[in-house]
């Protein structure tokens, strides 16, 4: 079964002139899709008016290339979970909303990420959106797609935790030398 088959949509942002100012209408942009999904700390607003077809609604993935990094792909995803009311996305980022009876939303996002399905897709052109919508897709039942889902975040959850507890050694690493050595931790 082919992406195309499962998605109610694909579709590209608006195009205009964004701003820091926030009596606009929020606008998602690629720099607002990390590795790690949405950051929404450096949003940018327009002013211009966009269609009511073009505001993002929970559920909606939302996808973007970036400048690529050595051990990072180019691609970054994101699922919209309404977290700003009435916003909308840039011509620079593309919304795929998938067919809600056939695929949940952080299934896609997840398969998306996924080492092979990203070898696949990176190469893309992404010039016409018929060559991602061919993407052969694997795609479980729903029940199947919530127990995967679950998994995935229970081990998102814990890698995160990982991170924290990695980020606090290293502190505990720092201050350890600086006391040994007498000097300061930053020089370590």
């Amino acid at each position: 079964m082919s992406l195309g088959e499962v998605l109610r949509r694909f579709s590209y942002g608006v195009a205009g002139p964004l701003s820091t100012d926030p009596r606009g209408t929020p606008v998602v942009a690629p720099r607002n899709l990390t590795a790690d999904g949405l950051d929404l700390t450096a949003l940018r607003y327009t002013t211009e008016p966009s269609p009511a077809a073009a505001r993002l609604r929970p559920g909606d993935i939302l996808v973007a290339r970036v400048r690529p990094h050595e051990d990072r792909s180019p691609l970054r995803f994101a699922v919209w979970r309404g977290e700003i009311s009435g916003a909308t996305f840039s011509h620079a980022v593309s919304r795929l909303v998938p067919h809600k009876d056939l695929l949940l939303a952080d299934y896609l996002e997840a398969w998306l990420r996924h080492p092979q399905v990203l070898q696949q897709i990176e190469v893309l052109s992404w010039s016409t959106e018929r060559e991602l919508l061919n993407t052969d897709i694997v795609l479980p039942a729903l029940e199947e797609q919530v127990r995967m889902v679950h998994v995935i975040g229970k081990l998102a959850a814990e890698r995160a935790d990982r991170k924290i507890q990695l980020a606090k050694v290293r502190l505990i690493r720092a201050a350890l030398r600086s006391s040994l050595l007498g000097g300061d931790a930053s020089d370590a």
